[in-house]
């Protein structure tokens, strides 16, 4: 299932693949200062891979245990997607209010990663998140 998405300036746009429709899926919303204070809704399959295609330059940040990227639009700040690299491949989770106007999304499930390890944390999200790829700038 290929569903797509923008930030609100429209400058990122995403193309999602899912194996099974996107209204079986539960986002997770993190209970961290930096996820909530951007209402983040994170949605990942491991079967799945997330497109990101930037018209301008993304904005990097790293929170916590300084493992993951958080991708944002530079121009209206939205939260585009995390991701991490594992065996030289990035693997990464949606920010799933970027497709909030357009497809119904159940309500998320408040998780608490800032409760594990950094170790915990790696190997939780190389188990959940999936293949995440960014287009050129342009």
């Amino acid at each position: 299932m290929d569903y797509s998405g923008t930030c609100r300036c429209e400058k990122i746009s995403v193309e999602l693949f899912l194996p099974k429709p996107i209204d079986t899926y539960v986002s997770r919303a993190c209970d961290c200062d930096f996820c909530t204070e951007r209402s983040a809704r994170y949605l990942s399959d491991p079967e799945g891979v997330l497109e990101i295609s930037p018209k301008q330059a993304l904005l990097q940040r790293r929170q916590g245990s300084n493992q993951a990227i958080f991708w944002l639009c530079d121009t209206c700040q939205d939260l585009i997607a995390v991701s991490c690299d594992f065996n030289n491949e990035t693997k990464g989770a949606l920010n799933a209010k970027l497709l909030e106007s357009e497809y119904q999304l159940a309500t998320p499930t408040i998780v608490s990663p800032k409760q594990l390890s950094a170790k915990e944390k790696a190997s939780r999200w190389d188990t959940i998140w999936m293949k995440v790829t960014f287009g050129s700038v342009g």
